[in-house]
Formats: structure tokens, sequence, C-alpha cells
């Protein structure tokens, strides 16, 4: 099969078209709230964002658009979370574009009602966005689903790859065997292969049509590939004898283990109970679930799908132990009821200010990699709960807390709130201007750690440091 697929790729049908033509990925996000913690997986600064929303649900009610409850804060989430990935254009814009679609305009049928209701998106839109955020904007367009011909929506597929040929990654360099390769592997996704062996690709690579007989520049090729979102490829331990070569497919894996679409045994089971209150995950749990899917073959490529998702911190495993946790999955707990459950009314504890850093926006996922570097290099404090009479760890959707010494005598805490990442130190022994020292000492941790996630993760975000002391 893969002799025919690289044979179609070098030798083209005549029938085909000899146009300038560039690969292009779909994706549909689905307003998911679920997947929110795989944007890492996706969101790229080499991509045109068409954000689709209700308009006759954003327009009825001015209040909808200043308490954010729902059209006008998904709208300021997507421009925000988008922004984080920004770069200029060649004409000088932010990148990466945003397009807004508006539907349901066949709900109004009233031409002049109609037009006042397109006047008021448009200014409670601009009304919301910051002014970087705007800059990212290219047009609204308001269609029906319903009434509208092609022609409105061949005029939206045409401004998409207007602004595509605007943005820097287009029209790169790329090697001639680089893009046929990249055909191969393309041909190769549309036949169902959605994840391969680095060996068998780096066969397919050293085939004379092709030409990539370099080690070196395979791998190059494959980082290229990878950074501008046609695999998911890393040249790490654990990692680099595969390559997923449909993204999809890991987010597949990833509604495995996530969605509320289960078999009643396995819904009612104690494993899936404990997954969705704590986030540990088990493997016979796992393997449950992947078993819901046999076509896409999760359970074959099992340990390099979890790998993966260690990489991006969907998942995380525990310091010194093989339980893995779904930050994503874990409960929400109030702060006070986590103080409530940790300590111990007749002792003492010193505890200092809150240590924050305050973002512009905190992405959904931000978060989630600062609680895995916590929970991979710290030990998990733990609660017992008087209720089932059982420990469980200090884990929470939004709060983590973690032992510094070996006594539990003190106690690091790290929360999240809206746009804030703060850290906050307990001890039931050390006092005074030590203790302060101690605190400082892993907020500047805190602030390294940051700068490491941004880098890692390629995107764009500012924080100031500030300290609270109250909750």
């Amino acid at each position: 099969m893969t002799n025919s697929i690289m044979q179609s790729c070098v030798r083209p049908n005549a029938n085909d078209s000899h146009d300038m033509s560039a690969f292009c990925a779909l994706w549909d996000f689905a307003g998911q709230k679920d997947f929110y913690a795989t944007h890492q997986v996706f969101l790229s600064k080499c991509a045109v964002f068409l954000l689709v929303t209700d308009s006759l649900e954003s327009s009825c009610a001015e209040k909808l658009w200043i308490d954010f409850q729902d059209t006008a804060q998904y709208v300021r989430f997507w421009f925000d979370a988008i922004h984080c990935y920004w770069s200029t254009s060649k004409e000088n814009r932010l990148d990466p574009p945003i397009i807004v679609v508006c539907t349901n305009e066949d709900k109004i049928k009233d031409p002049h009602k109609r037009a006042k209701r397109q006047n008021k998106f448009k200014k409670n839109l601009f009304k919301i966005l910051k002014q970087q955020q705007k800059e990212h904007l290219r047009n609204i367009y308001f269609v029906s689903n319903i009434e509208d011909d092609d022609l409105v929506f061949d005029e939206i597929r045409k401004e998409i790859s207007s602004h595509a040929m605007t943005m820097k990654d287009w029209g790169r360099d790329c090697p001639l065997k680089w893009l046929l390769f990249q055909q191969v592997i393309a041909r190769l996704k549309d036949s169902q292969v959605s994840i391969a062996t680095t060996t068998n690709l780096l066969t397919i690579a050293k085939h004379d049509s092709i030409g990539i007989h370099n080690d070196d520049e395979f791998k190059r090729c494959l980082q290229y590939f990878n950074d501008i979102g046609t695999v998911i490829y890393f040249d790490e331990e654990n990692l680099k004898d595969h390559v997923i070569l449909d993204s999809k497919w890991l987010i597949d894996a990833f509604r495995c283990l996530v969605s509320d679409k289960i078999e009643f045994s396995i819904e009612f089971s104690i494993d899936w109970q404990t997954l969705r209150e704590t986030g540990e995950l088990n493997s016979e749990l796992i393997c449950r679930l992947f078993r819901k899917e046999p076509k896409l073959k999760f359970l074959e490529n099992e340990k390099h799908l979890l790998e993966v998702m260690k990489r991006f911190d969907i998942i995380v495993k525990l310091l010194d132990s093989n339980a893995l946790y779904m930050p994503c999955m874990m409960d929400s707990c109030s702060f006070n009821k986590v103080k409530k459950k940790l300590m111990n009314k007749n002792q003492i504890v010193n505890i200092t200010s809150w240590l924050c850093l305050e973002f512009e926006f905190l992405p959904p996922a931000f978060f989630n990699h600062i609680l895995a570097w916590y929970i991979k290099n710290y030990p998990v404090s733990a609660i017992f709960e008087k209720g089932t009479r059982t420990n469980r760890k200090a884990l929470y959707r939004q709060i983590g807390v973690f032992d510094l010494d070996h006594s539990r005598c003190q106690q690091l805490v790290v929360c999240e709130g809206p746009n804030v990442i703060a850290i906050q130190v307990w001890d039931t022994l050390m006092a005074g201007q030590q203790f302060g020292n101690l605190a400082k000492n892993y907020l500047n941790s805190l602030i390294k750690l940051k700068k490491d996630t941004v880098y890692r993760y390629h995107i764009q975000n500012h924080s100031n440091v500030k300290m609270e002391t109250l909750i």
C-alpha cells in the first residue's frame, strides 16, 4: 500500500490540477469545554481562525454582553486564547487572522431590523475586545445556512485564502523532497494510517523517489512538519520512535478518556467515579475506555498515546509513583474547604500572604501545565476523607497542595483564580523573616516555571507580580 501511495504522489495524474496549492487541515473545536485542555495540541500561529457564533443570542439583550456569561464570554475567550499565539504578518498586522461568522440571519425577516441587529453586534463586539485583540479581526460575516447561496460561502473561502497568503509562513522555502514526503504522509493519513513508527517513515523517506537519506535531515523534516501542525513528533526519549500522522486521532483518544458517552458498566464502576472525582486514571480503566473505538487502534498504541499526553500535560504521573492523573478531570473544591480538610483546628499554622502572578489572560491549559510541573516534582499532600475514611490527594481543578518536607510541616498551595496563579506557604514550625523568604523563593521558582512554560509551548503571555494578604 505504501509503495502505491508513494507512486501516486511522485507521478501525478494527468487530470490533476497543476495550480499552486497548499496543505490545509480543518479543525472544528465545536465549543466543547472538555477539550480546552488540549489547546496546545492544535492552536498555532500558522492558522486562520473562523469564530462562529449565534448573533441572535448575543444581540437580543445587551446584558449578555456585559456579564460575559454566554456568547460574549465565548467570543472574548477565543480572541484572548488565539492572541496568546500572536505574531506580525507581512503587512505588519497581528496574526493569526480571525474571521467572525454570525449565524441565524434567517431568524430576522425584516431587512431594517436585521441591519440594526448587525450594527449592534459589531458595536458590542468592539466594546468587549481589547485593542490588541481587535487587531486580529479581519472581517465579520452574517450568514444563513438556510437562505444564503453558495456565493456567500465561496466569498468566505476566498477571504481565508487571501489572509493565509499574507502570513509569514506562507511561501516559506522548503526542500522539494520534504514536500513529496509530506504528500506521502497526507496519503497515509487519508488511508486511515494515524500513527507510524519512525523506522517505517525513514524507509519511505529514503526511497529514491523522495531522497531523504540523512537521518539528521529526516529528523529536521519531521520537526518542521510538527511545527506547522502536519504531524505530532518529538525527538525525545519515550517519544521519538513513533509519529502521529493525524492530530485528530490524538484528540479522539483523549475524547475516549473524558467523554460521558460510555457504557453503563463503566459509568457506574469505581474506577470511573474515581476519575470523575479525583482525576486519577488507572490502567484498567484506560484499557476499557480505549476499547470503545477498536477501529482506531488506541489500545494497540496505548503506550505512545499516554507518553504524548504526558508531554502535553494532559495527563501527569505523580512523583515516585506510577499513578496517573488528568488535571482537566479533577473535581472542583473551594479553597476554604481544602484548607479546612488539611488543617488541624488545634494546630498553630503560619501562613504567608498570597504571592500572585497576574495575567492579562490565562489560557485554560496554562494552569494545567503549572500544576503538572508541581505534581511531577513535589509529593502531593494527602487529605483524609472522614465520610469514606479514605485518603485522597489534595488535587482539585484549580488547587494543588504539596509537601515541602518529609515531616509534612511545610506545605505549598498553588491556586488558579480569574487570570491569576497564586501560591501560599503553610508552616507549623517556622516563623518570622525566614518563613517570608521561603515563600519568596517559591515565587521566584514559579516565575521561572512560567517563563519556561511560555517558551515550551510557543505562546505569548505576560504577567505581573502581586502580593495579597487576603483571598
